[in-house]
């Protein structure tokens, strides 16, 4: 049985993105924690 591991791959794009994100305004709070929440 295979795994389709599409959704793994797009999600791990998504945080790739938002840790890129976040490095680039560590200090906007607001930011931090909608990605946060995004993964929660």
């Amino acid at each position: 049985m295979a795994v389709d591991l599409e959704p793994l791959e797009r999600a791990i794009a998504r945080l790739r993105e938002g840790l890129a994100r976040h490095r680039a305004a560590p200090e906007d709070e607001q930011l931090r924690d909608g990605l946060i929440q995004r993964f929660e």
